[in-house]
């Protein structure tokens, strides 16, 4: 049976597609209602920001020289194998589109780890996060752009780490050497440090559902979408929110105060437990303190609207804040493409790493050939 046989093989019933298919008319149903309210209600909102000074056009402020501009973005697998997980992370720098000759870069950067472990379905993916974190993290430290977009939010490497440090399973020795190693190997403290306060470093999630301004100047619409939605429907080309501190609710305020990483009682990492803890946590100092601010910026009438978080220090210095908008702006080229240029290259690359993980997987089983018991335990897959 060939390749293409096996795929239709695999595929939904018809019957089964049918059905799915039916409630399409219902979902539609569904989501109208948000839009069209939104839709009739966007004047309004958009005359609310303004009358707080919360419009602001691109065209008011100074104009820098075109940035320079690269995005990291991070990927990670695990092949789960009868005998043993191969674990396998990476962390990959793309430049943006700018001129040959203010090129800073003549390839994509990247740095990788892998790792074999035995089965964990609990901790193994944590650490495979933790050492894609500090993949990126590293990648991003090392970037000399005047712009370098990471994927996500401030709060995105915090929770990469925690999941590292805080598993319940690093009394055992090999996730001990393995946290200890990810750590040290990847100058994670520090890495960490430089991304937090390197005012050139912005943040800039592809999925949001935060509802800052909607729960707070807009509270009394009543809006139930999230803030990137709204924004892209009432913001005009050019047009960008005032910089505002992260947390404009109570809620969101308390989960920026509350930024902390644990470092589990059982990590020992030589003697170096409460060091380790204590330097972390002060890489936050910023975020924790609400010293990072964001934006929704509306690039064309036809693109999405970014939500960009930046360090204090960018978002009150015009020409630093202007550097940022016209570098995303140049990057956003086409409507097939939601994000700029870099970051999408980047998350394509990211997220290809499984084919990595099969090539990986076929050196192992060139080294076990003469051994056909051990080939079998630790190359062949589990479904999952």
């Amino acid at each position: 049976m060939d390749n293409k046989q096996n795929d239709s093989y695999a595929n939904l019933p018809d019957e089964l597609l049918e059905d799915i298919l039916e409630d399409a008319p219902k979902i539609a149903d569904k989501i109208k209602p948000l839009f069209q309210e939104l839709e009739e209600q966007k004047k309004i909102l958009h005359q609310k920001l303004e009358d707080n000074d919360l419009i602001c056009r691109v065209g008011d402020l100074e104009n820098p020289p075109s940035p320079s501009i690269a995005a990291v973005d991070g990927g990670q697998a695990i092949e789960k194998s009868i005998g043993a997980d191969t674990l396998i992370a990476v962390g990959v720098g793309v430049e943006g589109l700018v001129r040959e000759d203010n090129r800073k870069w003549g390839s994509v950067q990247y740095k990788n780890w892998q790792d074999v472990l035995p089965h964990n379905s609990e901790s193994n993916p944590k650490v495979t996060r933790g050492a894609m974190t500090a993949l990126e993290l590293l990648v991003i430290s090392q970037t000399p752009h005047d712009i370098i977009i990471a994927d996500g939010s401030h709060q995105t490497p915090v929770i990469g780490i925690n999941s590292l440090t805080s598993m319940s399973t690093l009394d055992e020795p090999h996730f001990q050497e393995v946290t200890s190693d990810i750590i040290e190997q990847f100058d994670l403290i520090n890495s960490l440090k430089k991304t937090m306060t390197n005012p050139n470093i912005v943040y800039m999630v592809k999925y949001d559902s935060s509802q800052d301004i909607g729960l707070s100047i807009l509270k009394y619409f009543n809006l139930t979408l999230d803030d990137k939605t709204v924004m892209t429907l009432i913001l005009n080309s050019d047009e960008f929110t005032k910089p505002l501190p992260v947390g404009q609710t109570k809620k969101t305020e308390q989960v920026w105060g509350d930024l902390y990483i644990s470092v589990s009682d059982k990590f020992d990492f030589r003697g170096q437990r409460d060091t380790i803890k204590e330097e972390l946590n002060k890489a936050l100092d910023l975020p924790k303190n609400r010293k990072v601010y964001f934006t929704y910026y509306k690039p064309y009438k036809w693109s999405p609207a970014y939500r960009i978080e930046m360090k204090e220090n960018c978002a009150k210095t015009e020409i630093e804040l202007a550097k940022v908008l016209k570098g995303v702006k140049e990057q956003v080229v086409s409507t097939e493409i939601k994000e700029p240029y870099p970051q999408y290259l980047a998350d394509m690359m990211a997220k290809s790493i499984s084919g990595g993980l099969e090539a990986l997987r076929a050196i192992v089983q060139y080294q076990f050939s003469d051994n056909p018991n051990f080939l079998q335990l630790l190359t062949q897959s589990y479904r999952t």
